[in-house]
C-alpha cells in the first residue's frame, strides 16, 4: 500500500496541423490543468488492485480511509500483513487507534504527545509492526520503497498510461486510470517472481 502523488493532468497549449506524409508535431509548451494523488493496494497473492484512491489532499484522514476500505472485505478471523514505506502518515495515531480496534486491543493506547504506545512516531511503529497483531503492517527500511511491490506496479501504470500523455483536466486524467487499472486486474494482474538474488544493499533503519 502506498501513495504516488503529484500526478500531473497536462495538455499541450497547441498541436501543429499533421501535413500528409509527415509525423505529427507539437508545441513543447503545455498547460496544468491540476494535480492529483493516487493511493493505491495491491494483493500480492494475485497481483490485482484491490482498492484505489484518487485525491487532492495528502492528509492523515484521507490514507486512513484507504486502509480501511482496502481491508474492508478481509474476514475478521484473517491475519494480514500491510507493507508500506515509512511516511509519517502511516505512523498516525488514529490508524493506530483503528487497528487496536479491530484487532480487539484492550490495553491503555496513552496519548498522543504525551505517553503509552501513542505517544510519539517509534512507539507507534512497534505497535503497528507486533507479530502479535492480526492486522500488521511492515515498513520498509528508508530508501528501499522498491521493496514494497505497490511501487513496481507504479512504474507500469507511469510506462503504459502517463508518460508523454496529455489529459484535458483531472477528471479525465482519473477515468483514464481506472480505466488502465480495470483491464490491468482483468488481463494482466499476476502475482511477481521475484528474481533479485544478489545482496541487497539498504539503510536498514527506521
Amino acid at each position: 500500500m502506498d501513495e504516488k502523488p503529484g500526478i500531473q493532468a497536462l495538455s499541450r497549449k497547441q498541436t501543429r496541423a499533421i501535413a500528409p506524409g509527415k509525423q505529427a508535431r507539437f508545441d513543447p509548451e503545455y498547460k496544468r490543468n491540476g494535480t492529483i494523488t493516487l493511493i493505491a493496494t495491491k494483493d500480492v497473492a494475485d497481483g490485482r488492485l484491490i482498492h484505489q484512491t484518487f485525491t487532492k489532499s495528502h492528509k492523515e484522514e484521507v490514507f486512513l480511509t484507504h486502509f480501511q476500505e482496502s481491508l474492508a472485505k478481509i474476514p475478521e478471523d484473517e491475519w494480514v500483513i500491510v507493507i508500506m514505506d515509512q511516511l509519517v502518515t502511516h505512523k498516525s495515531a488514529s490508524l493506530v487507534e483503528w487497528v487496536a480496534r479491530k484487532i480487539g486491543f484492550e490495553g491503555d493506547l496513552g496519548i498522543k504527545g504525551k505517553r503509552g504506545i501513542l505517544k510519539n512516531k517509534q512507539s507507534r511503529t512497534e505497535f503497528l509492526e507486533s507479530v502479535h497483531h492480526r492486522i500488521r503492517v511492515v515498513f520498509t527500511p528508508k530508501h528501499c520503497s522498491w521493496l514494497n511491490q505497490i511501487e513496481n506496479w507504479f512504474s507500469i501504470l507511469t510506462r503504459r498510461v502517463l508518460k508523454n500523455a496529455y489529459f484535458d483536466s483531472v477528471k479525465e486524467l482519473i477515468k483514464k486510470m481506472e480505466s488502465f487499472i480495470s483491464l490491468y486486474n482483468q488481463f494482466d494482474a499476476k502475482p511477481m517472481n521475484w528474481s533479485y538474488k544478489k545482496e541487497i544493499g539498504c539503510v536498514f533503519q527506521n
